[in-house]
């Protein structure tokens, strides 16, 4: 834009400045004093600041393009003699109630939905609103859910027509319907996919080939044969952009009567299907490849834990899965090991990053609340189809590249250099040092991987090396995979759940089917990308705010346990602190820092204690006691153990 400006959705700190996230660059950083009325998620117009020295750079909003947050959910507190309304959303400030403007009645503790009608530009200023309406049950953990997706401006359901031409489809439909559809019904493919899942995107199938060599078929759900170009469902899947999977739910794309039922790749089923077939020699590299339309029935469906179970060496019982007990499939499911093994390891040497992160696992009572939260490492069966499908989708990108079929790439940016030193001095307060290599290179971060294998804090190195990265995004133009050592990237194997990749299937049957070139049937592609880039950040917000919800549900109960953690993140106002079991993350406010008379060094970001020598900074241990768990802005927080022997009994493991 014009005069150094640039155009971005602001992203709020509840503290009160920001960043705005522009479409070329880092995120711009925004002070307190300069957000101009802003609130989060506001389309804003920003300029730079005089730049200070030894600072680092900032912009000011000069302009609001579009207001994001015009209503707001939350519950009604009063103070001072006025009802304010808490947003569900944290990244925003109290509201003001209009009172007589009001459009119900409500009392303190309510949870409602309320109109935004002022938008003070002065910072000591809070925005004002009416209430619209009370929600009922708006506390329940399901209530809170919805609200956290209303909140985000989050679509829910589908619409009339949408459904509709959805139901049209049938059984009935499915079958070799156009030239150059291949019958794959004879191919043992299986499907690898959680115990929960029902929208299975993927079958797999693996043979020898070539002496040494092997044939790899990915065969993905023909999504694009259902949701055509300008139909209501193709609207849904552009307004929705993914899927959103929560511990209790899952907010589909499409319909059920898609996503569950004609486009998953369900077992003893004819199903249409987007075939990668691929040949590799024995260290998993690609010799050759085809992409064709295809009928084909899954053999079985089996999960990771089925699977994995195999791995360890369960034997193939009366009590193992049926497709388990199938000499042929075994043999497949071995050779795929091997397979994947050697990909892992090819992708491992030309500077893809090596991570294996853990996640948050909830076990859920009949009653829909989560009791426990523990910490799960993805399998080795996991890490299996993910090489299969990290192949197709490098694949595919690869393909349309050279035929110059215009889709949506999957880009990530390597991180810039500032960011990479800040990340040096954050390891060595692990005990690692290590040598920062050039931007462009991934394998110094490999080697960073390497050198925390088995360090007590490995789970917390992986996790700030992942946030010293960039974020993936969708892009028009194909820019490479930093993350993945990857010259071209696109998402093609999960089009129930994703949008880019119901985009790549289109755009690819459109160029088998005329050898077309052209964007005819497809959005506009750089608007597009940069949407669902949007949406995609979007939902993962969601559900990083739906987990933080379970997680502090599940600490409700344990107010006052004392429990063993590690440091996570450090600045001016406190500590972030880590526990493994169970598996959440807290805040230690400063002022609860009792054991020494701490000072904040804002250059190291540590905290050093003037009369002991204390230190507490990124990756430190210490003992915390549970104080408080706000389900209204999802927090959990705790306080000092001023006498770590008395609370020895009531002690947490680490």
């Amino acid at each position: 834009m014009a005069g150094g400006t640039a155009q971005g959705r602001f992203t709020a700190h509840r503290d009160g400045y920001g960043f705005v996230a522009v479409e070329s660059g880092p995120d711009q950083f925004i002070p307190a004093a300069y957000v101009a009325g802003a609130l989060d998620g506001d389309l804003v117009v920003t300029a730079p600041l005089p730049p200070i020295h030894g600072r680092p750079p900032a912009h000011q909003i000069v302009g609001i393009a579009e207001r994001r947050t015009t209503s707001v959910r939350g519950q009604v507190v009063a103070e001072g003699g006025q009802f304010w309304v808490v947003p569900l959303n944290f990244r925003l400030p109290d509201v003001g109630v209009d009172v007589e403007r009001s459009a119900c009645s409500f009392q303190p503790g309510d949870w409602v939905v309320m109109e935004l009608t002022e938008f003070p530009e002065d910072r000591h200023m809070a925005p004002a609103g009416r209430v619209l309406e009370v929600i009922p049950e708006g506390d329940s953990p399901e209530g809170i859910i919805d609200m956290i997706l209303q909140e985000r401006q989050m679509p829910m359901g589908f619409s009339a027509e949408a459904l509709a031409e959805a139901r049209g489809f049938s059984e009935a439909d499915i079958g070799i319907d156009e030239p150059g559809r291949k019958d794959l019904t004879a191919l043992n493919l299986v499907t690898i996919d959680g115990e929960d899942a029902r929208d299975f995107d993927d079958a797999v199938f693996l043979e020898r080939a070539g002496g040494k060599g092997y044939r790899l078929v990915v065969a993905i759900a023909d999504v694009a044969h259902y949701v055509r170009p300008g139909s209501a469902l193709e609207a849904e899947a552009l307004r929705k952009g993914t899927s959103v999977y929560f511990p209790t739910r899952v907010e589909p794309m499409l319909p059920e009567a898609l996503s569950n039922e004609l486009c998953s790749l369900q077992p003893g089923k004819p199903r249409m299907a987007m075939v990668c077939d691929m040949t590799l020699d024995a260290a998993g590299r690609q010799t050759g490849h085809r992409i064709y339309n295809a009928l084909i029935r899954s053999q079985a469906r089996l999960t990771y834990h089925q699977v994995q179970q195999l791995f360890d060496g369960a034997a193939a019982g009366a009590a193992a899965p049926e497709a388990l007990r199938n000499g042929k499939i075994r043999g497949m499911l071995a050779e795929m090991r091997v397979l994947a093994a050697a990909m892992r390891e090819r992708r491992h040497q030309r500077g893809a990053l090596q991570f294996v992160l853990p996640e948050a696992r909830f076990t859920i009572d009949e009653h829909g609340l989560p009791v426990d939260v523990r910490k799960v490492y993805p399998s080795e069966a996991t890490q299996l189809i993910e090489q299969f499908m990290l192949e197709a989708n490098e694949t595919v990108a690869a393909h349309c590249a050279d035929a110059k079929v215009p889709i949506v790439y999957r880009v990530h940016d390597p991180p810039p250099r500032d960011t990479r030193l800040k990340l040096k001095e954050v390891l060595w307060n692990f005990g690692l040092e290590v040598k920062i290599g050039e931007a462009d290179e991934s394998g110094w971060l490999n080697q960073i991987i390497a050198a925390a294998k088995g360090h007590p804090d490995q789970d917390q190195i992986e996790t700030i090396l992942l946030r010293t990265l960039a974020q993936a995004c969708y892009r028009h133009t194909n820019d490479g995979h930093f993350g993945l050592a990857a010259t071209h990237y696109a998402h093609f194997t999960s089009p129930i759940r994703r949008c880019p990749d119901l985009i790549v299937h289109r755009a690819l049957k459109a160029h088998l089917a005329k050898g077309r070139k052209s964007t005819a049937g497809l959005p506009p592609l750089a608007e597009t990308a940069e949407q669902l880039s949007t949406l995609e950040r979007n939902a993962a917000e969601a559900e990083r705010q739906v987990i933080r919800l379970f997680q502090v549900l599940v600490m409700e109960t344990r107010l006052g346990e004392v429990f063993s953690g590690t440091v996570s993140a450090v600045s001016r106002n406190g500590l972030m602190v880590h526990l493994a079991s169970p598996y959440v993350e807290g805040f230690l406010p400063a002022n609860q820092l009792l054991d020494d008379r701490y000072r904040f060094d804002a250059r190291e970001n540590v905290y050093r204690g003037m009369r002991r020598g204390n230190r507490l900074a990124i990756g430190s241990t210490l003992d915390v006691l549970l104080a408080r768990c706000d389900r209204l802005a999802r927090e959990i927080e705790f306080a000092w153990v001023t006498d770590p022997q008395r609370h020895d009994r009531r002690r947490k493991g680490r």
